[in-house]
């Protein structure tokens, strides 16, 4: 019985860059569906055909905006949580 062929190097090399750019592709969509800018299919195709660099550098763009919308989330929750602390502060500081 005659083993089963192994992949090349090459063969593993190319499979795994497949994988790796489907991979940065869905963290793109997933950044652009949380900041409301979700990808088109023609997109996607775009996406696919770039180089690895300016996919990285991409990803690395919107990291940092979804980092930033979600600080100012977060700083806004907090503002209303401080208003509305202040808001109960005031009603119990009046006389009745």
């Amino acid at each position: 019985m005659s083993r089963p062929k192994s992949p090349t190097l090459g063969e593993l090399l190319q499979a795994m860059e497949v994988k790796t750019r489907a991979l940065m592709v869905e963290e793109i969509a997933r950044a652009r569906e949380y900041l409301g800018s979700p990808l088109t299919p023609k997109e996607c195709e775009a996406y696919l055909k770039q180089s690895g660099t300016d996919m990285t550098a991409e990803m690395q763009q919107l990291a940092a905006t979804v980092e930033l919308r979600q600080k100012t989330e977060a700083s806004e929750f907090m503002r209303r949580a401080i208003e509305r602390a202040e808001r109960r502060d005031i009603a119990l500081d009046e006389p009745e």
